[in-house]
């Protein structure tokens, strides 16, 4: 195991395991409540930008009685990985290869009681390394 000090944050590394160590005032936690989904996305949004990756929303789910979304998962960019097949045969690309499974996540979702969102799976461990400071700003979340 190995630590590395970048400006405002430490990274452990455990072999291919990377997790940032920010602030706890702007680390998601489990019960967490938002006011709504975009707010939740906004605050995920500010961690990963000091922990040094970019985040994109996976999926939501919407009731089917009423059509009210009610759940919504934000991942790591590198979360998933490429099409292997299309239509039977091999894709070939030129793009370099950016999806590495990574697991990091965050998922809410709506109380209808409270009309609040709470954080029901935090994940902050990655399998890739993460970007510097002085980079964070060009990651496709932050423009």
């Amino acid at each position: 195991m190995a630590s590395t000090n970048n400006d405002n944050k430490d990274i452990v590394v455990d072999e291919l395991n990377y997790t940032p160590h920010v602030n706890q005032e702007i680390t998601p936690c489990l019960g967490m409540e938002f006011d709504s989904d975009e707010l939740a996305y906004q605050f995920y949004n500010e961690y990963e930008r000091y922990a040094g990756f970019s985040i994109r929303k996976q999926y939501r789910t919407q009731s089917r009685k009423d059509g009210i979304m009610n759940n919504q998962r934000f991942v790591c960019s590198k979360e998933g990985e490429r099409a292997k097949l299309r239509y039977g045969q091999a894709v070939i690309s030129r793009v370099k290869l950016t999806r590495t499974k990574c697991r990091a996540c965050l998922g809410v979702r709506l109380s209808r009681e409270t009309n609040k969102w709470f954080v029901t799976a935090f994940s902050e461990v990655h399998n890739h390394e993460l970007h510097k400071p002085e980079v964070t700003h060009m990651m496709l979340s932050q423009r």
